[in-house]
């Protein structure tokens, strides 16, 4: 839903340009603000979809085992407490933008914010898809695992 609307945004914002329409900066910060809530909150779903950052060199040579464990402790050594982090800190600063009633760049409306809970919302998400993930990568080292779930890639 976020993406056809920032795409529809990119739309009216050229068109705007072409046709000399003064629609000030509104439309600009939305979709920045919508782009910014995109990507916080795309993290858990390229996490579940295994679509993350992996030192393939060490990871496409070792058995699903070795794969599933040091998934595991990534997950638990490093995810989990950057997230528990960017949570606590993201929970705090939307709630400091809110009482202080901080406000967004050019159109001055009080909404920041909106925009700094999509950081303890992204991170939310992502740290239950790391919990799914230590789930999976348990049952795959203790070898109760499907074949294929070990990585995420049961479909």
């Amino acid at each position: 839903m976020t993406l056809p609307l920032i795409i529809v945004l990119g739309v009216i914002q050229v068109l705007a340009r072409n046709f000399r329409w003064n629609l000030g900066v509104d439309l600009l910060d939305l979709q920045a603000c919508l782009f910014f809530a995109l990507i916080m909150t795309s993290f858990a779903y390229g996490y579940v979809r295994d679509a993350h950052v992996r030192i393939d060199v060490v990871s496409a040579k070792a058995s699903r085992r070795v794969v599933a464990l040091l998934d595991l402790i990534a997950a638990i050594g490093i995810v989990a407490p950057l997230c528990v982090a960017l949570i606590v800190y993201g929970v705090d600063s939307t709630w400091r933008a809110f009482e202080q009633g901080e406000r967004l760049g050019e159109t001055g409306l009080p909404l920041a914010w909106l925009v700094r809970a999509a950081v303890p919302l992204g991170f939310g998400l992502l740290l239950l898809a790391a919990v799914a993930g230590v789930l999976r990568g348990v049952a795959a080292v203790r070898g109760d695992a499907p074949a294929g779930t070990a990585r995420g890639d049961a479909q």
